[in-house]
């Protein structure tokens, strides 16, 4: 198993809260990001199903 360096678990803290500590403007620009995504995914298979049964 590889060892964490300093900058691999400084890394991952910062990661870390920037992806559940919305509290930060990274994190809440992670989470509007993150729903858009999401709603571009459905969107985009619902058209894809609909020209496919056409």
């Amino acid at each position: 198993m590889k060892h964490l360096t300093f900058l691999d678990n400084k890394m991952k803290d910062k990661l870390y809260r920037i992806i559940f500590e919305t509290d930060t403007p990274a994190g809440k620009i992670f989470d509007i990001m993150l729903v858009i995504i999401i709603l571009c995914k459905g969107t985009i298979a619902r058209y894809i199903k609909l020209l496919y049964n056409l």
